[in-house]
């Protein structure tokens, strides 16, 4: 390669500088050298004036821009800069700012330092970047100021921008979001959703729409809706995708709320009926055609008028709709009719709805089939009203129908006086059927008893069954005592024929008791109270007659409730004691055992005898309480007693029908025995046959939850009631005691000696033990020991006596306990 002459490469560059199309000039001294043509024509200024130095330098840059170009030029000048290329502001002569790209070198011009520039123009381009910059900076605005999050990723699925609803949704600044994955930001089960979605949208172009899942800044996940496309570069290849989401959270809600209402309304056991605003059909569920018989098809367009019963008149429905249009809202119970014709009872709700207009836009009702209910409501009133077991009416509605009666007689003319006669009806001996034949036979013949009495008295009469076997009439037309007492003659009789049941006569007899309105009182709680005193007295007086109420009745009632009232208080007073009845045994003559009995020691009436208070206890409920107490007092004397005289002496307890019916009895005795420390085989618990026979079945097992215990069983006076070999074999005894009647007539009566010593034979044959009840001459215990009984029981060896004389015969000798 051939190098020019220097002189012929001065020329060849200052052609070069002179036909360039970039601006070129030379500084020295502070003042320009050389400008070629196309730097005059960049500043606007001729080549001359420029040269000549008249124009300053700072004249052509911009104020802001000046101390800038100074401190450069400088650092050329003193060699610390060889070069250096910047922008700043040059100044055109009409004043129009240049923006200028500066590469400027330090050389040697004639000798002297000098500093050789080229300038490239780009304000074009400057220009251009500014209205690009305005551009994103609008479009920037108008993203944030979309509600929803919008984002955009290049095609390695990393965010490049986003708007300010998207980094709030997140809680991050862009600065945080821009440059990093969906797995740098969302949850890995979400952003691998995210992120399989981008790919197919990458591979397949086009947009995108899908919904998921995404977690807010709060935490909480909403429902989004994702609309995603693909954006290309101008060569039509894909660069990245932009995505927006829709937050659907409420319309999933909605829809959601939609659909769990339909299922309601289809699911709903109450008729719903959706009509528009003039009462045309639009909606019914399948309760209401369950309801109603009608299909769906039948309903629709139609008004609900087809299902009127007819029973309600115009104005019903007047005030009904009066009330819809008035308050929005009607309910109440109303008759419709089914499709089968059957007319039923419904509670029905009618509601208006309204549009944003407020106007009527639909109406609504909701109707519940009630039949059941009001079916349940005429059974709660029968019971409430009338006896379950014989149909007639129950003390409730005695009172109700006997106050009527009596207002209508304080109505009637004076010289026309009505009665009214109230009668008590009480059937006698009905205890004995229930323990001998069962309770089902007892039932039986209430029933037949109630029907007879019906038959006699025609529907004009209230008959009530007032309580257990007893029943009550009320006759409101009798004309005085004489037809009253006519009329119980009457239902005496029919009381007294015989009923026939599986193939056996039953007779029953009755006990009535009268009592007249105006005499006997002058309000039903009077009549009621003096006619149950009529009866009492009536039953006292022999039974199978009635009694007429008088006023010295009532004072033995009074007399009777203070006697009960007193019975209450005796327990907690300490006025009830034990007296006991040795037992002895006929081999050897010892001491075996005592009978426990009760007594009441009355603070003014004395010792009472049993036969007086027991009964009442027994009817009161009181014997339960009080049964607990001798329970436990007799286990404790029976042990203080086995210590004392080092035997093992035997104690008997009789126990109630109520006490036995009790369903704590087994939990009773088991406290009694642990409470005094007695051994249970030293305790006899007696029951009698009437009472284990009632239920057989609930005896048994009774008898064997109490045999469980440890204790001994004895039937009392066994042979009184219906003895049955069977119920020997199935209840686990230990004793009979032969009651005292037959022991009584065994010296005159032979047939009472050979019941006596059949059930003597009979209990040695099945091992158990026999107690004769009531021995009271030698004659009697020759016998009895002859017959090889057991034990001996009786006023010839001691009558019931107190704690303190068994132990004094047993300290002087006069009874003994070992062999």
């Amino acid at each position: 390669m051939q190098i020019p002459e220097p002189q012929t490469f001065s020329q060849l560059c200052a052609t070069l500088a002179e036909q360039s199309l970039t601006a070129i000039y030379i500084l020295q001294d502070d003042r320009m050298v050389y400008a070629n043509p196309c730097m005059a024509q960049l500043i606007g200024y001729d080549r001359e004036i420029l040269l000549e130095g008249a124009i300053p330098l700072e004249k052509l840059v911009h104020p802001e821009d000046w101390s800038m170009v100074r401190e450069h030029m400088d650092a050329r000048l003193s060699g610390q800069e060889k070069q250096a290329r910047y922008r700043f502001r040059a100044l055109h002569q009409n004043g129009q700012v240049l923006y200028v790209d500066i590469f400027s070198s330090l050389i040697s011009y004639q000798d002297k330092p000098a500093i050789l520039a080229t300038l490239l123009d780009l304000t074009e381009q400057v220009e251009a970047e500014r209205k690009l910059e305005e551009q994103v900076h609008f479009m920037g605005q108008l993203l944030d100021a979309i509600p929803s999050p919008i984002f955009y990723k290049d095609q390695d699925g990393r965010y490049q921008g986003c708007n300010l609803a998207f980094a709030d949704s997140l809680g991050l600044s862009r600065k945080e979001i821009v440059g990093k994955t969906v797995y740098e930001l969302a949850p890995e089960d979400l952003a691998r959703r995210y992120h399989e979605a981008d790919l197919n949208l990458m591979q397949q172009g086009g947009t995108q729409v899908y919904c998921a899942q995404v977690r807010y800044a709060n935490g909480e996940r909403h429902e989004v809706q994702f609309n995603k496309a693909v954006f290309q570069n101008s060569k039509g290849q894909a660069t990245g995708l932009v995505g927006v989401m829709l937050d659907i959270s409420d319309l999933k809600r909605k829809e959601t709320e939609l659909l769990l209402a339909a299922r309601v309304f289809d699911a709903s056991t109450e008729g719903i009926i959706i009509t528009d605003a003039s009462g045309r059909i639009l909606k019914i569920n399948r309760a209401f055609q369950d309801i109603t018989g009608y299909s769906e098809a039948e309903c629709l367009g139609q008004t609900p008028a087809f299902i009127k019963s007819g029973l309600h008149d115009p104005t019903f429905y007047a005030a009904l709709w009066q009330q819809v249009f008035g308050q929005g809202r009607w309910q109440g119970e109303i008759w419709n009719r089914r499709k089968n014709g059957e007319i039923y009872p419904a509670w029905l709700s009618i509601s208006a709805a309204r549009d944003s207009h407020g106007h009527i836009s639909h109406f609504i009702g909701i109707s519940t089939d009630i039949s059941r209910h009001k079916e349940a409501e005429a059974h709660i009133n029968r019971l409430a009203n009338y006896d379950s077991l014989t149909g007639l009416p129950n003390r409730a509605l005695l009172q109700d129908r006997l106050d009527q009666a009596i207002a209508q007689a304080q109505l009637a003319k004076r010289g026309e006086p009505r009665h009214v006669a109230l009668m008590f009806l009480d059937l006698n001996r009905l205890k004995q059927v229930n323990d001998s034949l069962g309770h089902a036979w007892g039932d039986r013949v209430i029933q037949l008893t109630a029907e007879r009495l019906a038959a006699l008295v025609g529907p004009q009469v209230t008959i009530s069954r007032h309580v257990g076997d007893q029943f009550a009439l009320l006759f409101s037309q009798l004309n005085g005592s004489r037809a009253a007492a006519a009329m119980a003659e009457r239902l005496l009789q029919v009381v007294q024929e015989p009923l026939v049941l599986e193939d056996q006569n039953i007779s029953m007899t009755a006990s009535i008791g009268i009592s007249l309105f105006p005499d006997d009182g002058d309000d039903s709680a009077a009549l009621l109270r003096n006619g149950d005193s009529a009866l009492h007295h009536a039953k006292q007086s022999g039974r199978g007659n009635f009694q007429f109420y008088r006023d010295e009745m009532n004072a033995a009632s009074l007399e009777r409730l203070v006697f009960e009232q007193s019975l209450r208080h005796a327990l907690e007073r300490g006025e009830l004691e034990l007296f006991y009845q040795p037992q002895f045994a006929f081999a050897d003559g010892r001491l075996v055992g005592m009978e426990a009995l009760l007594r009441w020691r009355h603070p003014t009436l004395g010792l009472v005898p049993p036969d007086r208070f027991i009964p009442l206890a027994e009817e009161t409920g009181l014997i339960v309480p009080i049964g607990r107490w001798v329970l436990q007092e007799a286990c404790r004397q029976a042990l203080a007693w086995s210590r004392q005289f080092q035997a093992p002496l035997r104690m008997a307890v009789n126990l109630s029908a109520n006490q036995f019916d009790a369903e704590d009895l087994a939990k009773v005795v088991r406290a009694a025995l642990q409470q005094s420390g007695l051994p249970p085989a030293q305790l006899e618990l007696e029951l009698t046959e009437s009472t284990l026979m009632r239920d057989a079945d609930l005896a048994t097992s009774t008898l064997r939850e109490l045999k469980g215990l440890g204790v001994l069983l004895a039937v009392d006076d066994f042979g009184t009631g219906y003895s049955s070999l069977t119920y020997l074999r199935r209840f686990p005894l230990d004793t009979l005691k032969i009651d005292r009647s037959f022991v009584l007539d065994m010296e005159r009566d032979a047939n009472a000696k050979a019941i006596t010593q059949a059930v003597v034979a009979l209990g040695r044959s099945l091992g158990l033990t026999t107690v004769a009840e009531g021995v009271e001459t030698p004659e009697q215990q020759t016998i009895l020991r002859d017959l090889q009984c057991t034990l001996a029981q009786g006023y010839l060896f001691s009558r019931p006596v107190p704690a303190q004389d068994i132990e004094q015969a047993l300290q002087d000798g006069r009874w003994w306990t070992t062999r």
